[in-house]
């Protein structure tokens, strides 16, 4: 055939224009909007601009240039994604105008869009020294993570109706938020420079749109009878406690977070973290909830200390002199988009590598890669890549938004199959998102103790001084490298140990003692076992998990 007239044929599945055609015929083109606005708009755009606003909002705008404080508001800031459970439960409960969902989306659509006027336009931003920011970004995410939530609801129940659609749905998804991603870095490197309000502007309309098509009702949510779900609430009453419980937790984070101080905020969020953990042991399934402990402290023991980091890297001469000082445009838009990129490649790594083999093995190897990533940042705090003769940026291009983020994936990826595997049938959601949410619990909790472990490193980034960064790399070594490695015996206590390919709650009951290591499989090759079967079920969970995982969960967010 002629190569031309080959290519011609093939044309519009190279464009998309046959994808597209699935999606309208088997979804419908006002839910393939609602994706648009959803995973575009609110956790693309909005997601993104708003969560790169934040350093400059804060530490420029604001003059919040102690990196304790500027650590605990980004802890704030985090908050919305532990409540992920309560809205879901809320909304499941409490149908508002005879719909699960409508407007609930609706409601945090007007919070959010609220929140961006005031933080892009009000003076009052600057009260209690950066707080009622910190107050307003929350609100924002609140949107993104509750419009996520819901409309993710709504396709999983749609990909079930139409299981011939494949993993078209889940393709959309990634693809819109990966274009989103890649926009909203193009956006934010072009305003970087520029007063930090006009990223908040940017983000008002994208978080205003979703209201039009959710109120019309292109969600094709069917309508039922309002009115109090208590017979739901009494059958799933241990889920609702733990997640009420983990939801007042982590309002009362955020409260220790706004006043507190350091050692306040550590000691609240390692005890609501304690009890949390108790309950999960002592409510849920064994497998369940050893698994839930694991991810919460998995997330917890890993900190995050970008109170230090951040100025370290964007600080001129006067504060680091000898340091990267790095513009906002690389650091924030470029590497970023670099690594959303990154992101991508740790998920086709861990397909081909990790997908088949045993969850413990999967999360212990990740998590050592994931420690030997950190040392990235410390070759640039000790200046070793100066001394071998490879500047900052290329340096940081190379590691911080290539390697980390492929290695960071990889270690997510297993989580989220986990999490698919766990859900049992009819509970989906509400398991899911009660395991999500602990996990982000878990990162605000790590972000709140690196907030105390700043303090206690004696890291001082004020402007328009001298700061020190004499104890970073220290810092970097106990966040990064110490604590986290201590998950990994955790690994064989609290993880189940069968393959990623098993029926985890046919494991769970005891009908598939075979499918555990040391059983009737263990001496078979990791990808081989079960024959075509096995690769089967290894799709269908990888489609779980990336219809749960996105290009935005690099930061560790679900």
């Amino acid at each position: 055939m002629n190569p031309f007239v080959n290519l011609w044929q093939r044309l519009p599945s190279l464009l998309g224009v046959r994808f597209a055609q699935r999606m309208n015929t088997n979804f419908g083109w006002r839910f393939v909007v609602i994706l648009f606005s959803t995973y575009f708009g609110i956790k693309g755009i909005v997601y993104f601009i708003s969560r790169s606003a934040f350093l400059p909002f804060l530490r420029i705008k604001l003059g919040v240039d102690d990196a304790p404080r500027f650590q605990a508001l980004f802890t704030v800031s985090l908050l919305p994604w532990s409540l992920k459970p309560l809205i879901g439960m809320v909304s499941d409960v409490l149908p508002i105008g005879g719909y699960y969902k409508r407007w609930y989306i609706v409601g945090s659509a007007v919070i959010g869009t609220a929140a961006c006027a005031v933080l892009a336009s009000a003076p009052i931003v600057t009260v209690g020294e950066g707080a009622l920011a910190a107050v307003l970004f929350f609100f924002i995410h609140v949107e993104s993570s509750a419009s996520d939530l819901l409309v993710e609801g709504i396709y999983s129940e749609k990909m079930v109706q139409k299981p011939e659609s494949g993993a078209d749905m889940v393709t959309t998804v990634w693809a819109l938020q990966m274009v989103a991603t890649l926009a909203g870095a193009c956006i934010v490197g072009v305003v970087a420079d520029k007063n930090p309000s006009i990223y908040i502007w940017i983000c008002l309309p994208f978080a205003a749109q979703i209201v039009l098509p959710v109120a019309a009702g292109w969600l094709g949510e069917e309508r039922t009878t309002s009115g109090f779900r208590k017979a739901k609430l009494v059958e799933n009453g241990h889920f609702f406690f733990i997640g009420s419980v983990m939801a007042a937790g982590a309002l009362g984070l955020g409260a220790a977070s706004l006043w507190g101080s350091t050692v306040v905020q550590a000691a609240y969020s390692m005890t609501i973290g304690v009890v949390l953990c108790a309950l999960s042991l002592w409510l849920l399934p064994p497998m369940l909830g050893k698994a839930q402990v694991y991810m919460f402290l998995s997330s917890a023991m890993n900190l995050s200390i970008i109170g230090a980091m951040q100025p370290f890297y964007i600080s001129g001469p006067e504060c680091n002199p000898g340091g990267p000082q790095f513009d906002l445009a690389f650091f924030l838009s470029w590497s970023a988009a670099l690594g959303a990129v990154a992101g991508l490649l740790g998920v086709v790594i861990f397909q081909r590598v990790l997908s088949r083999t045993f969850y413990r093995r999967a999360f212990w190897t990740t998590t050592v890669l994931e420690v030997a990533a950190a040392i990235v940042d410390i070759a640039i705090v000790q200046r070793w890549n100066i001394r071998a003769g490879i500047s900052d940026r290329l340096f940081y291009l190379l590691g911080d938004s290539i390697i980390q983020d492929v290695v960071v994936m990889m270690d997510f990826m297993p989580e989220i199959v986990l999490i698919s595997k766990l859900c049992p049938p009819g509970m989906e959601s509400t398991v899911y998102a009660l395991l999500a949410g602990f996990s982000n619990f878990g990162t605000a909790v790590g972000s709140s103790i690196g907030a105390f472990a700043i303090d206690q490193f004696d890291i001082v980034t004020t402007k328009g001084g001298p700061c020190d960064f004499s104890n970073l790399t220290w810092l970097i070594i106990v966040a990064h490298i110490i604590l986290p490695l201590l998950t990994v015996p955790l690994t064989f206590l609290l993880i189940p140990d069968a393959r990623m390919t098993d029926d985890l709650l046919g494991v769970a009951s005891g009908s598939h003692a075979g499918d555990v290591e040391g059983g009737a499989k263990s001496d078979v090759p990791d990808g081989q076992e079960g024959g075509a079967t096995s690769s089967d079920d290894d799709a269908g969970a990888l489609t779980d998990a990336a219809a749960h995982a996105s290009p935005t969960t690099v930061d560790g967010l679900l």
